[in-house]
Formats: C-alpha cells, sequence, structure tokens
C-alpha cells in the first residue's frame, strides 16, 4: 500500500509524489485512486491530480516558500538541474539536497490530507450506523468474515438476506461488518437504514412506523436519499420515480455498501427487494429480515447460525463478569451447558436468562424458563409477528415438532403425530422455514426439521396459557 496507518509517510508514497511532481498531475500515480482525497474530488476536479498538487504546493508556500519556489522552477518552469544551478549559484549537490528536501515536504502535506480525509470519512460513515447494542459479539467471526468476502468479491452477490429469527444478532452482525467495512474504506459511502417495528424491553432506540406499505417504501428512500445526497435530492413535487433515478445514477457512479435492517417489518418484502435491485451492482446491499423469501431472483439468503455450546458458555460467562453476576462466574461448565440445551443458542434468550440469576438460582431459573414477565416480553418480541401470521395447518405442524427429538425428524414422523397427509405437512413447513421457526438440514438420510430451543420452550409456554 502507498500510505498505511503509520506517524509518516511510506517510502512508496514519497515515491508516489516525486511521481506526481514529474507528470505535472496529469495522471494519479498507481494506487491513488482508492485514496479519500483523490475520492473526495473526484467529484468537483477535472484532474483530481494536479488539483491536489496545487492545493498542495500553495500550504508548502506558506510553510516553506524557498523550498515551494525551487519546485516550481524544477517542475512547472521545467528548468534543469544546471540551470538551477546557475540561476541560484549553488553546487548541484544542493540543489538536489533541497529539491528532496522539499518533495519530502509537500509529501508531507499531502499525507497530512489524506490522514484528515481517511478520519473525516470513517466519522461521518459511523454517524449514518446506530448505537450498537452490544459490547462483544460471540460465535458470529466466520460468518462475518464469509459475509466480508461475499460482498467485497467482484462477481459476488450485489443482495445479501441476512435472516434468522429475533434476538439471533442480525442487527449486531450486520453492525460490526459495516464498521469494519467503513474502517477499511471499502466503499465510497456507506448507509444504514432501521426499520426496527418496535420499541422492545432490551431496545430504546427509535422505531419506525408506516401507514402502509407504500408510505413505508417512500420512506426508506426518501431516508436513504437524505443520507446519502442531501435533503436536496428529494425532488419536489415528489415523484418515488425520480427519486429511485436520482438515487440509482448515484449508486452506479460510485459503490456504496448499504444495509437495510429489519425489512420482515414490511407486509411484504418482495417489491420492495425488486426496486432495491434496480440500486445494486456495483453498491451492495444487506438486508436483515426474519422472513426468507424463496422466488428472489439474485438473492443471497445467508441464516444466522445459532451461538454453539462453547460461544454460548462465553457470552454467559461474560455476562457474569460485566454484570457481576457471580452464579454465571462460578458455574461449572456443565451447568452453563443446561441453560444452553434449555433455551439455545439465541443469544438475546441468553442474556435474559443471566440477568435472571441476579436474584434466582440457576435450578429454579431453568424450572421456570417459560414463566415469568421476562420471559412472556421475550416470547412476545420474538415470535408474536410470526405466530400471528400462521393459519391453523401450520401452527398444528409447528406444535407437532416440539414433540419429536431435538435433532427433529422427517415428513413421516410429523404425520405420524399429526395425522396430516404429507403434501399438506410440506406446505406448513415451507412456510414455516419461510419465517425462521423451522430450520432444515438435508442428509444422506434426507430431509430433517428441526426448531430451535428457544422455540420448543415458547411452544411450551403457549401449551401452558392455552
Amino acid at each position: 500500500m502507498i500510505m498505511s496507518a503509520s506517524t509518516s509517510p511510506s517510502p512508496a508514497f514519497h515515491e508516489a509524489v516525486k511521481q506526481l511532481l514529474r507528470d505535472l498531475g496529469q495522471t494519479l500515480p498507481s494506487g491513488w485512486e482508492s485514496m479519500q482525497m483523490v475520492r473526495e474530488m473526484n467529484a468537483s476536479a477535472s484532474s483530481p491530480a494536479l488539483a491536489l498538487l496545487e492545493e498542495a504546493m500553495t500550504q508548502l508556500e506558506a510553510r516553506r516558500p524557498r523550498q515551494a519556489r525551487l519546485l516550481r522552477q524544477r517542475y512547472w518552469q521545467d528548468l534543469s538541474i544546471q540551470a538551477l544551478m546557475t540561476k541560484h549559484h549553488r553546487s548541484k549537490s544542493s540543489i538536489h539536497r533541497d529539491l528532496r528536501a522539499a518533495q519530502d515536504a509537500l509529501a508531507t502535506i499531502l499525507w497530512e490530507r489524506e490522514q484528515r480525509a481517511r478520519e473525516r470519512f470513517i466519522r461521518e460513515q459511523y454517524q449514518r450506523l446506530e448505537a450498537p447494542t452490544y459490547d462483544r459479539l460471540f460465535g458470529v467471526d466466520a460468518l462475518i468474515a464469509q459475509l466480508r468476502e461475499l460482498i467485497l468479491a467482484e462477481d459476488g452477490p450485489a443482495l445479501i438476506l441476512l435472516t434468522g429469527m429475533g434476538g439471533m444478532g442480525k442487527t449486531s452482525v450486520a453492525d460490526r461488518l459495516s464498521r469494519l467495512l467503513i474502517d477499511e474504506r471499502a466503499f465510497a459511502g456507506f448507509g444504514w437504514i432501521s426499520l426496527r417495528p418496535q420499541v422492545s424491553l432490551w431496545d430504546n432506540r427509535p422505531y419506525f412506523q408506516a401507514a402502509s406499505q407504500q408510505e413505508a417504501v417512500t420512506m426508506i428512500f426518501e431516508a436513504l436519499a437524505i443520507q446519502l445526497l442531501g435533503a436536496g435530492a428529494i425532488p419536489f413535487p415528489f415523484s418515488l420515480t425520480e427519486l429511485l433515478a436520482r438515487l440509482q445514477t448515484h449508486l452506479h457512479q460510485a459503490p456504496h455498501f448499504i444495509v437495510i435492517d429489519n425489512l420482515e417489518t414490511l407486509p411484504d418484502i418482495r417489491p420492495i427487494l425488486t426496486q432495491i435491485n434496480t440500486l445494486a451492482r456495483p453498491t451492495r446491499f444487506l438486508i436483515t429480515s426474519r422472513r426468507r423469501p424463496f422466488d428472489i431472483p439474485d438473492l443471497h439468503v445467508q441464516s444466522i447460525p445459532s451461538l454453539h455450546r462453547e460461544a454460548a458458555r462465553a457470552l454467559l460467562r461474560h455476562e457474569g463478569h460485566k454484570r457481576n453476576i457471580l452464579a454465571l462466574q462460578i458455574a461449572e461448565d456443565e451447568q452453563l451447558d443446561r441453560i444452553w440445551q434449555q433455551v439455545g443458542g439465541n443469544p438475546l434468550a441468553l442474556r435474559l436468562v443471566a440477568g435472571q440469576l441476579h436474584v434466582h438460582s440457576l435450578p429454579d431459573v431453568l424450572a421456570h424458563l417459560t414463566q415469568g414477565r421476562q420471559m412472556h416480553q421475550l416470547f412476545d418480541y420474538i415470535y408474536r409477528q410470526a405466530w400471528a401470521g400462521l393459519d391453523g395447518l401450520a401452527r398444528r405442524v409447528l406444535i407437532a415438532m416440539s414433540l419429536l427429538p431435538p435433532h427433529g425428524g422427517g415428513v413421516a414422523q410429523i404425520a405420524t403425530i399429526t395425522e396430516l397427509p404429507p403434501a399438506s405437512i410440506r406446505d406448513a413447513l415451507e412456510t414455516l422455514i419461510q419465517v425462521n421457526l423451522v430450520d432444515i438440514r438435508v442428509g444422506p438420510e434426507g430431509a430433517r426439521y428441526t426448531i430451535h430451543g428457544l422455540t420448543r420452550a415458547f411452544l411450551h409456554h403457549i401449551a401452558a396459557w392455552s
């Protein structure tokens, strides 16, 4: 790289500045297209290299006029070293020495400008994100690395859907990934639009509310345009077609990375995914949703995994130290595993159980897991929307799955419990998979369907209340 995060310009950067002088700013040295100061000038300068050079020379003239004058004579007036020796009555070695010092000073000015541009860019892009609700993430390093590789690949998908049930950490993963890409300046700009549907017990940030699907779509693209282009980009009189055209022009000219969080808030996510697709390439979109449609072309679907045993232990111990919960600090691995086995690898549920250990013993918490106000609120937060959208057939199949062993079962086993025809069961399973209430695993024995440990607890909860 020409420039790193070091405290002074690298030798490669010094050499690039010399090349800039030799070409007198007519062309950018190799690698400079990715520099933040160049990105900032591209829109306003017909020759960004020359503009950068002139601005840096103006600063050098104010700081070191003698050195700046020597550079002007050497490169702008094209005087030879011999001519400079004669003009200034100096030796060849002293002219070379002062030219090198002038070039180094110019490189320092450009390096300082690039550092400021990078810091300003990162600060401005961070401001578009929401305040993170996590202090540390567990069990998702491989997923974040995989998503980053997909997003940065030239032939990678332009639309990625990160899906999973509520509380699995979709928003946190999207936030962490965005911050990594901002730090790398991997894109010309970043956007973040949240459609958070409600204020929950665990999140008091503003929420999204619209009277209709069309109003919601308009609000999303208006917010995105204001974020990326400013309020002046909103056409008057308003036209969604014109607004999308302006966004499309901007996002096609320079690649951006945009997150649209909680898309399941919309009644039907298919139409807006089609509209988003027209804005993509080279821009990349990451969309989080509790629902995953199967019939959207060019949509790469990535499920967020449950925390495995070791990650769940690490999370619970972290919560114990952070919140000074002695029961978690002194717990044996086997005791922590009992929590994981009962609620599954849902980070939000694990944190809730951890909080209850402030005032209750672990056996009491596990024995009364489906009871209590906080668990009722957790189930409402995670399952209310999905459960309300299920028809009687899907509910019947889901309840039957709570009677299967933890490793799940096939259609034949579900048919034995429900006494429903296999075709009806398959239809119900497709619906349940779309809303992330059922997982499918395909192996040599065929398809096996499972439910999350927390979903099993929820089904016991509603059985107790019905």
